[in-house]
């Protein structure tokens, strides 16, 4: 296999710097932002913060680290680790404050008990919007009751999962889809979305179960304007609270990119953004030259664009599976480009003009705009064409 002339596998780090692999002079990395502090999950297990303009290096679900990039995001879910605070209700209920080990290996997860006459559960409401998407999620471990529920009193929706052993029981109402995450030592993130049916105030509850005594323990709830769940966003307010977008850009230059065909490799699990596409690529900084990658989760679609001068010269559609990992090499030169995804080659345009003035490899589109959303586990260029056999060995997942 030929040597790429750059390498992102994510692990050198340091505030507003990504470093590269290749080269490892300082020549390929990338400048790294983000205004606020962030949540990963640490080698460990734990999830933790880090700092502002610290990348978020994470080992969730996985032996080896990627890059998890996020755009903005806000948690409407005040005290969203504080569950005995009075602004929630408790419904045939009482909470236990800072009763167990929490995901974060603190001792702040709290623990609901139920008094038996009726479904105990805890209640919050928030304002939403007719026709918007929400994702609503919970930490949540077993004590005595497998079967937990978030469900949206006033627009009618339930999410019902399993604590025990992971899985999924189904939707309902305005609740569309739902997720879990397993967080080990007993602990499972639940996550549900829903397109409100009706704008105001609606209440939604965490638990919903008919039970005497120890119930659940709950942490770290979290209520996004989103169609997908994003890491978790502590608040310790009366308010909401923002984590800003992840920004990696500008790796690399001139010198380094200044090549006559290509290939751009990544291996990334693209989260499914269904109200906009988010984009990888290297340009010029202009969409005048450029080589790119767009993940439009409306349509299941990965647009392969490799331009040079004020039109593409490659505009290229395939299908694409969101939220689990891609293997994605994009070969291209004077009159050939041609699209491998996952050991398969999906592709081919003759009719290409080679992009000039490349200089730099941005996690984002040329403008810097339409951030990448999802996990970088690796990437590369290379400064030749991998050869049909080379760029399905590379891509076989």
């Amino acid at each position: 296999m030929k040597k790429p002339i750059f390498t992102l596998i994510p692990s050198g780090f340091k505030a507003t710097t990504l470093y590269s692999i290749l080269p490892n002079d300082g020549d390929g990395d990338f400048d790294f932002t983000r205004a606020t502090v962030a949540t990963r999950v640490q080698k460990n297990g734990l999830l933790a913060e880090v700092a502002s303009n610290v990348p978020k290096i994470d080992w969730y679900d996985s032996d080896c680290p990627c890059l998890l990039c996020e755009p903005a995001r806000t948690n409407r879910q005040v005290y969203s680790q504080e569950f005995d605070n009075a602004a929630y209700s408790k419904v045939r209920s009482t909470v236990t404050a800072n009763d167990a080990t929490a995901p974060d290996g603190s001792y702040t997860a709290d623990k609901l008990v139920g008094d038996g006459t009726g479904t105990s559960y805890v209640f919050y409401g928030l304002s939403f919007v007719s026709g918007t998407s929400y994702a609503i999620s919970i930490f949540v471990k077993k004590i005595n009751v497998s079967s937990f529920t978030i469900q949206n009193f006033g627009d009618s929706g339930t999410a019902i999962f399993n604590v025990e052993n992971g899985t999924t029981s189904g939707v309902g109402g305005s609740f569309t889809s739902q997720s879990i995450e397993d967080y080990g030592n007993g602990w499972f993130r639940c996550i549900g979305i829903y397109t409100s049916t009706s704008t105001g105030t609606h209440n939604y509850g965490f638990g919903v179960q008919t039970f005497t005594g120890d119930h659940f323990h709950y942490w770290g709830a979290q209520v996004e304007e989103a169609t997908y769940a994003s890491s978790y966003i502590k608040n310790t307010t009366n308010g909401a609270v923002t984590r800003d977008v992840d920004k990696a850009l500008d790796a690399g230059s001139s010198s380094l990119f200044s090549i006559q065909e290509g290939t751009m490799y990544l291996s990334v699990t693209p989260f499914k953004n269904t109200a906009s596409f988010h984009t990888i690529g290297i340009s010029s900084g202009a969409d005048t030259s450029r080589v790119e990658c767009q993940f439009t989760g409306a349509s299941n679609q990965l647009k392969t664009i490799v331009q040079q001068g004020g039109s593409s010269s490659v505009d290229t559609d395939v299908a694409l599976t969101f939220d689990t990992k891609n293997k994605i090499a994009i070969t291209f030169k004077a009159n050939e480009c041609k699209v491998y995804v996952n050991g398969s080659l999906l592709a081919t345009d003759t009719s290409v003009d080679m992009p000039t003035a490349l200089d730099e490899f941005n996690l984002s589109q040329f403008d810097s705009t339409k951030e990448f959303e999802g996990k970088v586990h690796d990437a590369r260029i290379y400064d030749e064409v991998l050869t049909q056999a080379e760029a399905i060995e590379l891509t076989t997942l």
